[in-house]
């Protein structure tokens, strides 16, 4: 038992921190200079075992393996018969090696380039140098399996990780062990990969000796692993029904948690690119909307969290009142109470939010004016800011309030900077509007950065007519100033946005008013 071995030398282990010196770790092994060395090549002739050994010691010591030991390794890997690997004592090594946090990655990297990988889990075979002939995945499906557990690796190790605080003590083998097998079905087909790798994982989950339970667990994260990217891209996330009922299919808060942790992995792996703020904002709302659905299942329930919030004032429940059910369940209970204090003051003017070194957030608070949104668009395109999300809301009966996140030029502004400069500007532009959306749509049809080609163009616009609405959706092509165009249009035409929601996402924007 290769615990006891290693607790029955620790007495003569020395701190591995001392340049030169060797540090015994096994009857056949030693450290020295964060590496693992071998002392002798017969260990691996004689009991080919001592190569599973070896990555134990490297997980258990974070160490990497010596050039020695791993050109001896090479030589002796085709020795490693299923018996040896399906030994009491070997068959935990994967377990091991996934439950200890921080260095998952550079373990199992190191036994699929050396073939032990695929000896453990003979699917690893079949999906080595797997090209995956698509736009999204830059690597091969088994280098893109581990890439995922290099993320994993950075979640648990780092505290300031703003996923971290969404870990529980249940993810530490049910996350990795679903994230290293979520992609083997591809070794049979890669469309319903993710159902087929539900039959591949089976003995697996045999091998690393998990409970009921706990594979049942795993079998719904490898099943749904793709799911909470769909649902955020088909379905309206702040619709508190349809969040709900995506919460029931996956099986409920907790599992919807863990399939955050398995999507943002999977897609920085995929590209790391893929992973952007916006997206990430709806991923934690989804969650966010999903615990308290758990715990406030009813918008009863919701209402009365909120109002606790502000004891004995009669006027925030007819503020709620005010507003649709979606807004109450798309906000914090403390955001919503902050939108009310905001609410209640006419005066116009900026809230700053939160800011970062390239975006602020702000919300505009104003009495109810048609040209509100597109004089503040106006005054982002003035300062070539670019409008990544934007949320508007006007209560019945209380100033209006929207709420943007915007993107800036860092060498040409700081945070700071840019806030005065949009304070300036507000009263001006709030007096006259019609003067000022001339002067800023003059200066961006004259700006070299809107002179583009035709394809710039909203390429899909769609529409719902009721009898005292519409409901206009579009997308296309992003660029500096394209929303107060779009919101100059429904002003010039006297047309008033009573709600709005606009997201701009890997160039492209995705609009809709009302």
């Amino acid at each position: 038992n290769l615990a006891q071995t290693v607790q029955s030398f620790l007495a003569r282990i020395r701190p591995i921190s001392a340049q030169g010196a060797q540090t015994l770790v096994h009857p056949y092994f030693y450290v020295q200079e964060r590496a693992l060395y071998c002392t002798s090549r017969d260990v691996l002739v004689q009991n080919p075992e001592h190569v599973l050994t070896a990555f134990q010691l490297m997980s258990i010591w974070r160490v990497a393996l010596s050039p020695t030991l791993h050109d001896w390794i090479v030589d002796q890997v085709h020795r490693l018969q299923p018996q040896i690997v399906q030994m009491p004592q070997n068959r935990s090594l994967l377990h091991a090696v996934l439950t200890r946090a921080g260095y998952t990655y550079p373990v199992l990297r190191a036994m699929l380039e050396l073939g032990v990988l695929g000896k453990v889990i003979p699917v690893f075979a079949d999906l080595r140098f797997q090209v995956q002939f698509e736009h999204y995945h830059r690597y091969t499906t088994d280098i893109h399996s581990l890439q995922t557990l290099r993320y994993w690796d950075e979640v648990m190790q780092d505290t300031a990780h703003p996923l971290h605080a969404y870990l529980s003590p249940a993810d530490y083998i049910i996350v990795p062990l679903s994230l290293l097998l979520h992609d083997i079905g591809k070794a049979i087909d890669v469309h319903d990969h993710a159902n087929l790798a539900i039959g591949l994982a089976t003995p697996i989950f045999e091998q690393f000796g998990l409970t009921a339970e706990q594979r049942e667990r795993c079998i719904l994260l490898i099943r749904q692993h793709l799911s909470l990217v769909s649902f955020c891209r088909q379905q309206d996330i702040y619709d508190r029904q349809a969040v709900l009922q995506f919460t029931q299919q996956t099986g409920g808060a907790d599992a919807v948690r863990q399939l955050l942790l398995i999507t943002y992995c999977d897609t920085k792996a995929t590209r790391i690119d893929l992973w952007t703020d916006t997206r990430a904002q709806q991923f934690l709302h989804v969650i966010r909307t999903a615990q308290e659905i758990q715990q406030f299942p009813t918008a009863e329930e919701r209402q009365a969290q909120i109002t606790k919030l502000l004891p004995g004032d009669e006027d925030l429940l007819h503020y709620l009142k005010s507003l649709p059910e979606r807004y109450v369940s798309t906000y914090s209970p403390e955001e919503i109470v902050n939108h009310y204090r905001w609410a209640k003051d006419p005066t116009v003017r900026w809230e700053w939010v939160a800011a970062t070194p390239s975006t602020i957030k702000v919300g505009l608070i104003y009495p109810a004016a048609e040209h509100a949104l597109t004089t503040a668009s106006a005054i982002f395109a003035m300062h070539r800011c670019n409008i990544i999300t934007m949320r508007m809301h006007q209560p019945r009966g209380y100033s209006a309030f929207a709420q943007f996140a915007i993107q800036f030029d860092p060498e040409e502004y700081t945070a700071e900077t840019l806030r005065q400069k949009l304070t300036d500007v507000l009263p001006q532009a709030w007096a006259q509007p019609e003067e000022f959306h001339a002067k800023v749509a003059t200066r961006i049809s004259r700006s070299f950065w809107v002179l583009r080609s035709s394809r710039d163009t909203p390429s899909n616009i769609a529409m719902q007519v009721t009898d005292t609405a519409v409901m206009t959706s579009i997308s296309g092509r992003d660029r500096i100033g394209l929303l107060f165009q779009l919101l100059r249009v429904f002003y010039t035409h006297r047309t008033p946005v009573l709600f709005a929601n606009a997201q701009t996402e890997f160039g492209m924007i995705h609009d809709t008013f009302h």
